[in-house]
């Protein structure tokens, strides 16, 4: 089956279309997914690809025929790009996590592709669950010393906006090969991402 990535969070409002549409965008002949009945982030997604977006709704088309319809929709693309659904454990209601981001991961179980985790706290917190991750496993934390100022300015400081995830998301995926190392050139220059920045937990 074609490479794919899904993009999840922890919650309503945590950024995902806005990453999930960065990536699409960085890449070509990319074929993009919407976890869920959700119609607005597919029109963000058709404008960043060219090409229609699609739902995976595992309640609605029932989790037999995810992995078909992601087959149909991304004919002809590279790669797969899916954008989950509210929380990653979020779901039908009342039916527990039927129909939510991490019920049609499952149900794609056997995709390659790196997963990026990305959080505003430090990076150990959310290295724990490393071990039960199969896939290349990238974390993007704030790992460094205290600082105040606005959450989108410490979230740049600390590398863990949307564009830094994207870039961690490209990178892991030359890595492995699936796509050629100038697409995270591009998205660098594109994002205007100093790569001489100093990590933060240097700083």
């Amino acid at each position: 089956m074609i490479p794919r990535i899904v993009i999840a969070g922890t919650s309503s409002g945590a950024g995902k279309t806005t990453i999930a549409t960065g990536i699409m965008a960085a890449l070509s002949n990319v074929a993009a997914f919407k976890v869920g009945p959700d119609f607005i982030d597919p029109s963000y997604h058709a404008l960043a690809t060219g090409r229609p977006g699609r739902n995976l709704d595992a309640f609605l088309s029932t989790p037999e025929l995810i992995a078909p319809l992601l087959k149909h929709g991304a004919q002809g693309a590279d790669i797969a790009v899916i954008e989950g659904v509210m929380g990653l454990y979020d779901g039908a209601s009342g039916r527990g996590e039927l129909a939510s981001t991490a019920h049609v991961a499952k149900l794609l179980k056997d995709a390659p592709g790196p997963v990026i985790a990305s959080t505003d706290y430090i990076r150990a917190l959310v290295d724990q669950i490393r071990a039960y991750v199969p896939n290349k496993f990238v974390v993007l934390g704030t790992d460094g010393y205290g600082r105040s100022d606005t959450r989108e300015a410490l979230r740049h400081f600390f590398e863990v906006n949307p564009h830094y995830v994207a870039v961690a998301a490209l990178k892991a995926l030359a890595d492995e090969g699936t796509i050629p190392a100038a697409k995270v050139a591009e998205a660098i220059a594109k994002y205007g991402i100093d790569p001489d920045k100093p990590a933060p937990w240097t700083v």
